[in-house]
């Protein structure tokens, strides 16, 4: 879409649904990321542009624009806030452009290029995730390897070897000591577990079609999420419950989020449900306006235990406990297309959507 066809990121009132700010992120027609840091500014990602902007003066704190051979295909936040990980694209199908894709890290506070992790992977990096610990990266590629990077210095600790197909997804346990990686396309669909530390494989696991990974607050559960949820104790990795999509088909596609009061959101085309991790308890809640799908979900920060649901053009403020929805905000005509993308203010007081199209 052309720049002037971008749907902006805005930002809206929870109590009244008044539309308070508007910008647009350039460089491309939508936002593919957006979130919150902890003192209220937002971040946004597009397929080629990372920009900061401090939400109360509405001041830009800075804007990076990628060259075109650098398009964005992933990407992660330290756990403090202060590093960007971004993974990106592999354009060699063009003769003048780099072979391979890089993983860069990004200062949260200035913008600045902090490193550019070397060797690259040789294909797209459809995945990145920092250690809880902050300490390692894990990149996961369609070249077939996860690659684990030591942050402070750059360099590259394992090449995880042992997927056929390309990686779909990859996580780091709450303790930092496991790397879970999923392969969802050919052959290859299956989950694996390794040694964070030495690379080992621990264990393979049947498990087919997932694209997210998820652990529990405390640790103890490891959900793997797809065409069907299976939850698992993390620690010898049995299967403990588990969740069918749509009368089971494959083309069902269920996604998961975490939720406040511990629990997960999981949903699937215009269902949602709350999801109890330790009992595997599932109690579906809402039904999206009008049938349409249920796009995104994000766990509000505060104790509030509000969660807000994309459908088409409207957020709605659901109470995960009551399953009452306590609000709406309908964007209507403000928006072109579909919502994608929705953040909550850790005070609660306002979110942001974008990457609408």
């Amino acid at each position: 879409a052309r720049f002037e066809d971008a749907d902006p990121i805005r930002i809206w009132s929870v109590e009244n649904g008044q539309l308070l700010k508007q910008w647009t992120v350039r460089g491309s027609a939508k936002a593919t990321h957006i979130s919150v840091t902890p003192n209220g500014d937002l971040l946004a990602v597009s397929s080629d542009t990372i920009t900061r902007r401090d939400t109360e003066s509405g001041k830009l704190a800075f804007r990076n624009q990628l060259d075109t051979f650098q398009g964005i295909r992933s990407f992660a936040v330290s756990s403090d806030h202060s590093l960007l990980a971004v993974g990106h694209l592999d354009f060699n199908i063009f003769k003048s452009a780099p072979k391979g894709a890089d993983v860069t890290l990004w200062n949260a506070e200035t913008g600045k290029l902090e490193k550019r992790l070397l060797p690259g992977h040789k294909e797209s990096i459809n995945s990145i995730a920092f250690s809880p610990d902050g300490r390692r990266l894990a990149s996961a590629s369609n070249d077939k390897t996860v690659r684990i990077w030591n942050v402070q210095t750059g360099e590259l600790l394992r090449i995880l070897e042992g997927h056929t197909e390309g990686v779909q997804a990859v996580s780091f346990s709450p303790d930092s000591r496991r790397v879970i990686s999923a392969s969802s396309t050919g052959n290859d669909d299956k989950v694996r577990v390794w040694d964070a530390a030495t690379g080992r494989l621990v264990k393979t696991l049947d498990e087919r079609g997932v694209h997210t990974i998820q652990f529990s607050p405390d640790g103890r559960t490891l959900a793997l999420a797809g065409s069907s949820i299976r939850l698992l104790d993390a620690e010898t990795l049995s299967l403990q419950h588990a969740m069918r999509g749509n009368e089971g088909r494959r083309s069902t596609s269920i996604r998961i989020h975490p939720a406040p009061q511990g629990k997960w959101l999981a949903y699937m085309g215009a269902r949602g449900a709350v999801l109890d991790p330790g009992t595997g308890r599932i109690d579906q809640f809402v039904q999206a306006n009008s049938g349409r799908a249920i796009r995104s979900a994000v766990g509000d920060r505060t104790e509030r235990r509000l969660v807000p649901l994309i459908s088409g053009t409207t957020v709605r403020l659901l109470d995960v406990v009551s399953g009452v929805e306590v609000s709406s905000i309908e964007t209507g005509k403000s928006t072109v297309g579909r919502l994608n993308q929705v953040a909550v203010s850790p005070d609660g007081q306002w979110l942001a959507t974008g990457g609408a199209g």
